[in-house]
């Protein structure tokens, strides 16, 4: 299954719509607060045995931050199965200035491919970041990855983590909402 455009005064037929993206999960949200300890905010499913060689998946999440006044930094990770699972990417180390701000927004987007499929498959992908944490002025990010070995006859966990530099009182950064798509 793959995105095809759909085009003005095109018949809807049974393979236009099977061509369009199909939505596997929706992303669980969640929220890390005063603590320098890596943190599961959002996570994702992945069926079992819905990986084939040469797929993919095309993923999105949207999230805040709460910052008080004392300067920190915040990263955001993409993770397989839990907060020690290999890193399929990783956003930089923001460094987010002192200011008591609230509900600064962050999205990231990007891809997840199968390059194989089975008990030894792999997956691996790139990803763009947007945020608005550093400053009102929103700043952008690619990040990407080397393929991480991954049974795809099992349902795959993905974790959105993040963590605090420094465990600060009020610092807190959320999931609000996201998807992970069929491609």
């Amino acid at each position: 299954m793959g995105e095809s455009p759909i085009l003005a005064g095109q018949r809807i037929t049974a393979g236009v719509l099977n061509g369009l993206p199909v939505t596997l999960s929706t992303l669980v949200t969640g929220s890390v607060d005063n603590s320098a300890t890596e943190t599961i905010i959002g996570t994702w499913t992945i069926p079992a045995n819905d990986a084939v060689a040469g797929s993919g998946y095309q993923f999105r999440v949207i999230g805040t931050a709460d910052i008080t006044s004392v300067t920190n930094t915040v990263r955001l990770r993409l993770r397989l199965g839990s907060v020690a699972g290999a890193l399929l990417m990783q956003g930089s180390a923001l460094t987010v200035p002192a200011g008591a701000f609230t509900n600064r927004w962050w999205n990231m987007h990007g891809y997840i491919y199968t390059p194989a499929a089975g008990s030894s498959g792999s997956l691996d992908g790139s990803s763009w970041w947007a945020e608005a944490l550093q400053s009102s002025t929103p700043d952008e990010a690619i990040s990407g990855c080397t393929a991480q070995s991954v049974d795809t006859t099992a349902a795959i966990l993905l974790c959105v983590t993040a963590d605090w530099g420094n465990a600060v009182s009020g610092d807190i950064v959320r999931t609000l909402d996201g998807g992970l798509n069929r491609i």
